[in-house]
């Protein structure tokens, strides 16, 4: 009895720990609810978001025609939007035990949306870092897209890699080009978008363990962002869109390395060009071979300044050939074949050893680069012939090339010329003004000993007579010049002022020496040209003075022509600017005492010229001019002066159209061929037709009718 007791105690203590269990699962199942239902409502949000943005997104893309005519930038936004809401909108599975409803068995809205986040996720995220790779590689290799970004393309056309705004120190060898500056910046360029395009690779394989690492690299890379997150769902969708069929990545690796491998060989093509082509040592001595050709020929004769500018390009182009040659790295120069530098050997090496370039295509810009020294070196050794002579020498102790003894000593010999005072242009390329001086001119003989003694020597041979000559003809033209200028200086610049003739006679004697001093120098067409200086400087003085006579108002061209006369009174006055008949007289007198001046002072130049002039028009109407002043002076009744006077104190006040017929046939201006003359003569005729004019067309219309 007493064990039934027992075990019916038994059976009530395990149904109260049924009870309790039972109790505690409907606690748990509770709690369960009420988490997931917080988590849920936390999942749809977020889902509701993404899923609307994604319908947002698909409507915008159907509304256009063509991908290329959204901004890129949108998409890269998109892509990396999606990529950061694929981690968000992942549901952890912990809670769907409390919903059995929302078991996969009952609900299918995981595959659902996975099958949306995998199609969006191939149109956007896909396709977008598929096309920043592309975009990346044509710009590092200048080859074009085709319509639309998807493909570069075809056939291949690339460009040299962008010249590098790294500084290069100056040098003659490959590593000092700017050329091969680019070049090295654009393979490490090439290096980070093939550590891209590897990733890319890699997660369309099975990228393991490395996916989530090979996904952060690509995206860093094509746009320019970190993600955050594990990226699991991210490298499982590349995964299972690679397993889904689609374009290989091999097409996109190929289209890159053609274009890669174009670049590397315009690029070691355009280094070639700069190293060998276009070598800066045989452009300047292709220059200096131009620019001094015949330069030291006797039998050529050049003018001065244009021999000086020629002497002074060669100084030039020598200076800079020198230092370029100071830089060194020119052993390359005289080698058999073509030795770029470790740093040229290791960067054609790091290229080998990318997948898009490769061993072949670094061979070939090899076989290329050699090509262009074999060039190189038969331009070079028709330059400077096979043993560097005679522009170069080879310099054993320092291991580089040098200007030859003899080009050296040219250069230091016209650098010696080109500093004298004498031997110098002027920033525009002129000769300075020589000093107006007898002493100056007389003075380039000691100049040309002091050359012939410090100049001449340090030049090489074959330049001594050349440069000789050059320098005769530069002291020559310096005392011409000089002598000139004394002579023009002693003379006055107003022709009105006075002369004085006996210092100007007194120069002939130094003029006499100046020009057997420019026959001495070789200059004898100058020495016959200064000959005739005084002359000449006489003769234009008078051709000044004569148009300071016809700048007179007596002369002017208003009183030759009285078309403007309507027949008021005083038309000579008006035109001779006079304002009333009191005036007249010193108007006169002020007149002819400025032709008396100009005419004393053409004497006194015409009685220097000591015949010089004698067929010289302006010569001959000063004697006429000056023949006229001394009848006007002893009161000649022939004298043209006094008969323009009268004519104006008769002429002048009186003269109206009802009477200027009467008037005029009164006077007659006299016959004499000097400037007054022909003048008042001008004056006559004029006044003369005008008033024929002004009364026929009275009569016309006295007559009855009109």
């Amino acid at each position: 009895m007493s064990g039934w007791r027992r075990v019916v105690a038994r059976l009530r203590a395990v149904r109260i720990d049924a009870r309790q269990v039972a109790i505690a699962l409907l606690v748990a199942w509770f709690l369960g609810l009420v988490g997931a239902t917080v988590q849920l409502e936390n999942w749809q949000a977020q889902l509701t978001r993404t899923l609307m943005q994604l319908e947002a997104d698909k409507e915008f893309r159907a509304r256009v025609s063509q991908r290329d005519q959204i901004d890129p930038q949108w998409y890269r936004r998109k892509a990396l939007g999606l990529l950061a809401a694929l981690e968000k909108v992942r549901r952890d599975t912990w809670w769907t035990l409390s919903v059995p409803g929302s078991w996969n068995y009952f609900d299918d809205l995981e595959e659902r949306l996975a099958e949306r986040m995998e199609r969006e996720f191939a149109d956007i995220v896909l396709d977008t870092l598929r096309r920043e790779l592309l975009a990346r590689a044509a710009r590092l290799t200048g080859a074009p897209l085709a319509p639309g970004g998807a493909a570069l393309r075809e056939p291949i056309e690339c460009g040299a890699p962008a010249p590098s705004r790294a500084s290069t120190a100056p040098g003659n060898t490959a590593e000092n080009q700017p050329e091969f500056a680019a070049l090295r910046d654009w393979i490490g360029s090439l290096g980070e978008l093939e550590s891209a395009v590897q990733a890319w690779q890699a997660l369309h394989q099975d990228p393991g363990a490395q996916g989530i690492v090979h996904l952060r690299r690509l995206v860093r890379y094509t746009l320019d962002a970190d993600l955050p997150g594990p990226l699991t769902r991210s490298v499982e969708l590349f995964n299972a869109i690679s397993r889904a069929g689609g374009a290989p990545p091999s097409q996109l690796v190929t289209a890159m390395q053609a274009a890669a491998r174009c670049t590397l060989l315009q690029g070691s093509a355009a280094l070639d060009a700069r190293l060998l082509a276009q070598n800066e040592l045989l452009a300047l001595e292709q220059s200096l071979l131009d620019r001094s050709a015949g330069m030291f020929e006797l039998r050529r004769q050049e003018p001065f300044v244009v021999g000086l500018q020629r002497l002074s390009s060669v100084l030039t182009l020598m200076q800079q050939q020198e230092a370029l040659l100071a830089r060194g790295g020119t052993a390359w120069m005289r080698e058999g074949r073509l030795a770029t530098g470790p740093a040229h050997q290791a960067l054609m090496d790091q290229a080998a050893g990318m997948a898009l370039l490769g061993p072949e295509v670094v061979q070939q810009a090899r076989a290329q680069s050699e090509a262009a020294f074999t060039r190189f070196r038969r331009q070079f050794d028709a330059l400077f012939g096979r043993q560097g002579e005679p522009g170069l020498v080879w310099n054993e102790a320092q291991g580089r090339y040098q200007l030859s003894p003899q080009r050296a000593a040219l250069r230091n010999g016209l650098a010696l010329l080109l500093q004298e005072p004498v031997m110098r242009l002027r920033g525009d390329g002129t000769l300075a003004p020589a000093p107006a001086s007898f002493e100056e001119a007389l003075g380039v003989m000691d100049a040309r000993r002091r050359l012939r003694r410090d100049v001449l020597p340090a030049l090489p041979d074959f330049a001594r007579p050349s440069v000789a000559r050059l320098i005769d003809a530069r002291l020559a033209l310096l005392a011409h010049d000089a002598a000139a200028n004394a002579i023009r200086a002693s003379l006055p610049q107003d022709v009105r002022a006075p002369f004085d003739a006996t210092a100007f006679r007194a120069q002939r004697e130094k003029l006499a020496q100046v020009r057997g001093m420019l026959v001495t120098l070789g200059a004898a067409d100058l020495a016959q040209r200064l000959g005739t200086q005084q002359a000449a400087e006489l003769g234009s003085r008078l051709a000044r003075a004569r148009e300071e006579v016809r700048m007179l108002p007596l002369f002017s061209a208003r009183v030759g022509d009285f078309s403007w006369w309507r027949g008021e009174p005083a038309p000579l006055l008006r035109a001779l600017g006079v304002a009333d008949t009191a005036g007249l007289p010193n108007f006169v007198g002020g007149q002819f005492r400025q032709i008396e001046a100009l005419s004393r002072n053409a004497e006194r130049y015409i009685a220097v010229a000591d015949g010089a002039l004698a067929a010289d028009p302006a010569a001959r109407g000063w004697e006429r001019m000056a023949r006229e002043v001394d009848r006007y002076r002893s009161h000649l009744p022939d004298s043209s002066m006094l008969a323009m006077e009268r004519y104006l104190t008769t002429v002048g006040p009186q003269l109206r159209r009802e009477n200027c017929a009467e008037l005029l046939m009164s006077q007659s201006p006299p016959r004499h061929d000097d400037e007054v003359a022909l003048t008042l003569t001008q004056w006559h005729n004029a006044l003369v037709q005008r008033c024929v004019q002004l009364r026929s067309a009275a009569g016309a219309l006295g007559q009855p009718g009109n």
